[in-house]
């Protein structure tokens, strides 16, 4: 392994990354696959999982890098991400 495969953040704000994967689209690929497994089904799990972290991952191109937090502050609103400094997620108009 050369100097040159390995990918050094160069920043603070890089986010995390799981072998080639953003730490958010492992997960939501992962996901499946430890479903699977508990349901004893791995390889379907396993497909299930590539193909779901595949998709995110092709609807997260080009986006923010926090898009997934976005995404579920927006969807599930204020139960599940406290965000100090936005309005309750209700409010679906920008203000200004």
């Amino acid at each position: 392994m050369s100097e040159s495969d390995c990918a050094i953040p160069r920043r603070l704000n890089d986010p995390l990354k799981f072998l080639w994967w953003d730490a958010d689209v492992f997960f939501v690929a992962f996901a499946p696959v430890a479903l699977g497994i508990l349901a004893g089904s791995f390889f379907a799990g396993l497909l299930f999982g590539l193909l779901l972290g595949w998709a995110f991952g092709r609807v997260k191109a080009g986006k923010h890098k926090a898009y997934a937090l976005h995404a579920l502050y927006w969807h599930l609103g204020d139960g599940i991400v406290k965000l100090k400094r936005t309005p309750p997620s209700h409010f679906r108009e920008l203000i200004g």
